[in-house]
């Protein structure tokens, strides 16, 4: 299907996948208070980093070599399948008998017997993401966004249903394999029994794609670990209270990233199909066009909740985490921050470079937990929010060099004043009107309205462009 508007199905399907998500997240937050809140958050944490072995690396793979070879693409998925059966029950045995040790590294054995609950998941999930990652490969975005769609709103049913029948957190541990089983039976509909049955045992490109899947589960491991290292800190160095309230901040924080995973999802199909064909002018066109939709959306994003980072707690999580809204106003750029990086790296990745991707991720880590260790114990949690924002603008800073050098073009910097223009303007509109009430969504409205009026007085948005994508006949960028 066209690309501009796979686009716009994956963003879509990553913002109800966001929406469900924050749904949960705020629900939970206030039917277990602060301190539990914060047990469920860290105890996510590290299930998604584990997870980075089964969703990201043989998936990863699977997406751009099924773009690279749609002909071969049933070979690749069963090859594909043979080699993730291994990883998930090497992965889960390990974890499953590791969850006392990661108890004790966090400095608190009543995780325990909530971690072994929680990796129950990796058992599902690791093909839930396989499956997807074979219909991305496909460029068939509209069935991606649909299981998107699928596999978020059975975790919230299941959560809601779970936790209120067994009324604790092992419910939503619970409830969230049981949604992992959900989507990755539906994603099984899509799958030809037959073609995959009838092919052959062997891929061609065996040792690329090995090779592919161990640089880019590496760099994964590590970008995950950008999530949570100033998580971790908060909870070895501080109270599980202050931990709860930086959970919340934290998923707050994360809704540029979550957004912009429907725009990296399509620009890794379409990067590594015109670096096959050896299109350097589609390799170019898709990448300025990628970054100047995320600034366009991304920075009023940041801004509306820089500006009402209190408004938002409260609405979401009660007043009871009041306190987080300093460490929400950083981190929201943070997380910012972390969406650009994540669309530079998948660019990187798709030119066959993922071990300079795994390398600048590393370093990024590296730079993080040293700010964190320094930060933290002296200045708090908002130490941990700002060592994580600085660390991951400097790795945006070095991942944009070999963008650049490689392709010769990133965006036109007027359409960076413009765009960084009219958020400026935007952010002085919405301080005028501050309010503590429920209002502020007007606000928030209202500020998005002109925040496109000036984008078309700049000139930097036509009016034609608007219509044609309320018409859905393409993205305006």
């Amino acid at each position: 299907m066209n690309e501009r508007l796979g686009t716009v199905y994956l963003i879509a399907a990553w913002l109800c996948f966001s929406l469900f998500g924050f749904v949960l997240n705020f629900w939970l937050g206030r039917e277990l208070g602060p301190e539990l809140y914060g047990l469920y958050g860290l105890i996510m944490s590290v299930l998604t980093w584990l997870e980075v072995f089964v969703i990201n690396g043989v998936p990863y793979a699977v997406q751009k070599f099924v773009a690279a070879d749609e002909d071969h693409a049933y070979p690749i998925l069963k090859n594909a399948v043979r080699i993730q059966l291994v990883v998930v029950i090497v992965l889960f045995l390990t974890a499953y008998f590791c969850a006392p040790v990661i108890s004790h590294a966090l400095n608190d054995i009543r995780l325990s017997y909530f971690l072994k609950l929680a990796f129950l998941d990796i058992l599902v999930f690791g093909f839930y993401h396989l499956f997807l990652a074979f219909q991305n490969g496909l460029h068939r975005f509209e069935r991606q966004a649909f299981l998107i769609v699928t596999y978020s709103f059975s975790k919230l049913l299941f959560v809601f249903l779970l936790v209120r029948i067994m009324h604790s957190l092992a419910g939503a541990l619970l409830a969230n394999v049981a949604a992992s089983l959900a989507g990755m039976m539906v994603c099984l509909i899509y799958i030809n029994p037959k073609a995959f049955a009838t092919a052959g045992a062997i891929y061609q490109k065996s040792k690329s794609f090995f090779r592919f899947s161990a640089h880019s589960l590496i760099y994964f491991l590590w970008l995950t670990i950008l999530f949570y290292v100033d998580l971790w800190s908060v909870k070895y160095f501080l109270s599980d209270t202050i931990c709860g309230y930086y959970v919340a901040a934290s998923t707050l924080a994360r809704i540029p990233y979550y957004v912009f995973l429907g725009l990296s999802a399509t620009i890794l199909p379409v990067m590594a199909k015109a670096l096959s064909e050896q299109n350097r002018d589609k390799m170019q066109h898709a990448l300025q066009s990628a970054t100047r939709f995320f600034l366009l959306l991304a920075l009023p994003m940041a801004v509306l909740i820089t500006a009402f980072s209190r408004q938002f707690l409260t609405l979401f999580y009660s007043s009871a985490f009041d306190e987080a809204a300093s460490l929400l106003s950083v981190l929201i750029w943070g997380m910012t921050f972390m969406a650009f990086f994540s669309i530079l790296t998948t660019v990187i990745n798709a030119s066959d470079k993922p071990a300079l991707s795994m390398k600048m991720t590393a370093i990024t880590v590296i730079w993080d937990l040293i700010l964190n260790v320094l930060f933290v114990p002296r200045y708090g949690a908002i130490g941990g929010a700002w060592a994580t924002t600085i660390a991951i603008g400097m790795g945006v800073i070095m991942a944009i060099i070999p963008v650049v050098r490689q392709f010769q073009v990133l965006i036109d910097w007027k359409n960076v004043v413009r765009i960084g223009t009219s958020a400026l303007l935007l952010y002085l509109f919405v301080r005028l009107f501050q309010v503590e009430s429920i209002l502020f969504l007007a606000i928030c409205l209202a500020g998005c309205l002109f925040y496109v009026a000036m984008l078309v007085l700049l000139k930097e948005v036509r009016t034609r462009d608007l219509l044609d994508l309320i018409r859905q006949k393409r993205v305006f960028y």
